[in-house]
């Protein structure tokens, strides 16, 4: 599990998190048979905190997909660190 500070809207949130990398797509098999695609990367939210408040379940799916999209943004940059 990651934890991060992610602000939205000059709101501050505590998210805790885990991720799983994506895989990329193969377009051809050693033998020459067509290969298959690729998984995207995925976040699945554990908590979303908000000082000391529990805000996941209260959170519209607007906001969830931006913290989602945040968090997939800065995953993907830290790979190439």
């Amino acid at each position: 599990m990651t934890q991060r500070l992610i602000e939205i809207d000059s709101i501050p949130f505590f998210v805790s998190y885990d991720y799983t990398k994506g895989t990329p797509d193969r377009l051809y098999m050693p033998n020459g048979d067509p290969g298959y695609p690729g998984d995207p990367a995925e976040v699945y939210l554990n908590s979303v905190l908000l000082e000391d408040w529990e805000l996941l379940e209260y959170l519209d799916k607007h906001t969830l997909e931006r913290i989602e999209e945040i968090i997939l943004l800065i995953e993907s940059e830290a790979q190439y660190d």
